[in-house]
């Protein structure tokens, strides 16, 4: 059930999925936050640390999509997951790590930025034209993502690891969209899992011997022990993994990638709000005011797209 109303209402169930990943920016901080007695300022130890969240994700999600697809029915969509999954995983190792310096408004506006690379490179790699609507809600979004961090704009180690982690973003945008039309979503999320939990596993196992095997393990003891952390993560492999990247699989190639990256721009939005409820960060006058914008800025680019194939949905003009 579902997948099919994802598979019909593909715009809203991406809409959905950004409240899911404005949910993950609050729940992985709270991973930094807490792994920070162990980490220090040690830069080893804070890549470590940030990995081995991203083992236990993408093995609860591939352990998952894994057995789904065992038990489905034949089909194609792995190589296309893995492909796209070496993409979006350098890009999650490197938002994660710059979860360790920054808020979680400012990373979530950062990683918004893949929209602005994803015309650019969709124009470079095959010449596609950029719509009006597009550009405007493109506009008018990120203007309101620049409202959303009054008073804390700045460049620190954790926006450059962000803003490196939308160009790789932008990447996997674009190549789900070439790549996942067609594909089994199943299959696409499941090659998406195994590609970025084997390379976090191998990055895990290159740097645990470095920073000692019983400290390592000293400290994923401890830090799982804590009834708190269990529950953020359940919720982070609940919602935003195994269900988010589902969703993110199965509706995003069923719209254009430009589109796909306005839609995307939600999450900023979603992010601060939860932010504000855990405390990491206060609603203010322009909080509110840059999150009408994003959301003027979808509706824009919404709209656009609608008159643009006669009033139809942007996935009928492309058949499916």
């Amino acid at each position: 059930m579902l997948a099919r109303f994802a598979a019909r209402h593909p715009a809203l169930g991406l809409g959905i999925v950004t409240i899911f990943w404005g949910l993950s920016f609050s729940l992985m901080r709270n991973w930094q936050v807490r792994a920070r007695d162990w980490t220090g300022d040690d830069l080893l130890r804070q890549s470590l640390a940030s990995l081995l969240l991203m083992v236990i994700r993408m093995t609860a999600g591939l352990a998952f999509f894994g057995l789904a697809v065992a038990m489905g029915k034949p089909g194609r969509g792995w190589k296309a997951g893995a492909l796209v999954g070496v993409a979006m995983g350098i890009g999650l190792f490197l938002q994660l790590w710059g979860l360790a310096y920054t808020t979680p408004a400012l990373c979530a506006f950062f990683t918004g930025l893949a929209s602005l690379w994803v015309p650019m490179l969709a124009f470079v790699i095959s010449g596609a034209a950029v719509g009006r609507a597009n550009l405007a809600g493109l506009a008018l979004s990120l203007l309101g993502g620049f409202l959303l961090v009054e008073g804390g704009w700045k460049l620190g180690v954790g926006e450059w690891l962000t803003l490196a982690a939308s160009v790789l973003f932008a990447v996997q945008i674009v190549l789900l969209d070439r790549l996942g039309k067609g594909a089994d979503a199943g299959r696409l999320t499941a090659g998406f899992f195994l590609a970025i939990g084997a390379l976090t596993a191998a990055a895990s196992l290159a740097l645990a011997p470095v920073v000692g095997w019983a400290e390592t393990g000293g400290f994923l003891s401890s830090t799982l022990s804590d009834p708190w952390v269990a529950l953020d993560l359940a919720l982070l492999v609940g919602l935003p993994t195994l269900w988010g990247f589902w969703w993110m699989n199965l509706c995003q190639p069923r719209i254009d990638a430009t589109r796909a990256g306005l839609i995307y721009l939600l999450e900023p939005v979603f992010s601060t709000l939860f932010s504000c409820l855990i405390g990491d960060d206060a609603l203010t006058v322009s909080l509110v005011a840059g999150g009408l914008l994003v959301l003027a800025g979808n509706a824009l680019a919404e709209l656009g797209a609608r008159g643009a194939n006669g009033g139809s949905p942007t996935t009928e003009s492309i058949g499916r």
